[in-house]
This record gives C-alpha cells, structure tokens and sequence, in this order.
C-alpha cells in the first residue's frame, strides 16, 4: 500500500513539473514574439459641386465612395493626399505636415494638417483606438482697403478646422469614414478616410 501511494506521488510530481516547464516555456516563447506593427493610411476625399473637385478615386476606396456618394451627393470627389505611417501594437502615431487640399495652384499659400492615432491595438479582427485627432489651418483669403482707401489688398488668413474624438474601431484592410469638414470658401466637403491594416514585414 505504501509503495502504490509512493508510485502515486512520483507520478503526480513528475505530471506538475512537466506542466510547470510547459507553461515556462509558451511564457518565454510569448516574450520572444515580436508585437504586430500596424499600417495606417489616412485618406483625405474632397468633395465639390459643380465639378469644383475633380479627379478619380482609386479602385480600392470603391465601397467608401459608394458610402459617401449616398450621403452627400457631391457631382464630383477627388482623393485629395494619402498619408501612410507604421506603429506598434498599443502604439502612438502623430504627423504633421503641408498639404493641398484645395487643389490650387503652387503660388497659393499652403494648408497645414496635424493628425494623430493613440494607443492603437488588435482587438479579434478589429483595431481599436483610444483616440484620434485631425486638424488643418486653411488658407482664407480677403480683401481689405490699403490705408489711404486708393485700393484693396489680399491678405490671407488661416482658419483652423479640425474633429477628434475618443475611442474609434475600424476593421481590418477595409477604408473606413471617420468623419466631415466643411473648407472654408470652397463649397468643398473633406471626407477622412482611414484604413489599418497588419504588416510584420
């Protein structure tokens, strides 16, 4: 009897320790494997009457397009730019930069844009950010009487434009709208676009 209850706890001893070294090593292999890197594209879609905007949109935002074209429907859409940045798994991302979202010509003064993407991460098959943040300084010209009133003179300002808001979801490789700006003395709409997608490469 005593040899069956000492076989007994060698075995059950022998059974813990190979479990204890099992769970020792999917923990070292989980701090060995790299965390996911996420690509994430803004696309800016600006939309005008009249034809003010122009331009075809790529065959890859063909779904949000049909999405925007049924909720404002613009005679014509044009991608404004498309700004691609990579970040880890609970990752910030932040860019700034000029950008021509009013498709002028290159004498006119420049926009300047700021976006942001906080604490991004996997969650299934969707990405979850706990914060997203857009913002642009638009070029609004006006005219205004030279000091002796003989004529009028263009200066230009900037309107700062912007949305940000907490907590946003998208799913994986599939362009998804954010939201709406309205540009100042265009009759132009822009529409944010964002798609995130993995890439370990």
């Amino acid at each position: 009897m005593n040899l069956t209850k000492l076989l007994f706890t060698a075995l059950l001893a022998a059974t813990f320790v190979t479990f204890a070294a099992m769970a020792s090593s999917a923990q070292t292999d989980d701090r060995n494997r790299p965390e996911p890197n996420f690509q994430i594209a803004l696309h800016l879609i600006v939309g005008g009457a009249d034809g003010a905007a122009k331009g075809e949109l790529p065959t890859s935002l063909a779904a949000v397009a049909r999405q925007i074209r049924s909720a404002v429907p613009y005679p014509s859409y044009r991608l404004a730019s498309t700004y691609i940045g990579r970040v880890g798994n609970t990752g910030n991302f932040e860019y700034k930069s000029v950008a021509d979202l009013l498709g002028k010509s290159q004498s006119d003064p420049a926009t300047f844009l700021e976006w942001s993407v906080g604490n991004i991460r996997l969650v299934g098959s969707d990405y979850q950010a706990q914060s997203f943040r857009f913002g642009a300084r638009v070029p609004v010209r006006s005219m205004i009487p030279s000091t002796d009133g003989s004529k009028l003179n263009q200066i230009v300002n900037y309107e700062p434009i912007g949305l940000s808001f907490q907590r946003v979801g998208v799913s994986e490789n599939v362009p998804t709208l954010l939201g709406t700006l309205t540009l100042p003395q265009s009759g132009e709409t822009l529409f944010l676009v964002m798609t995130v997608s993995r890439t370990d490469r």
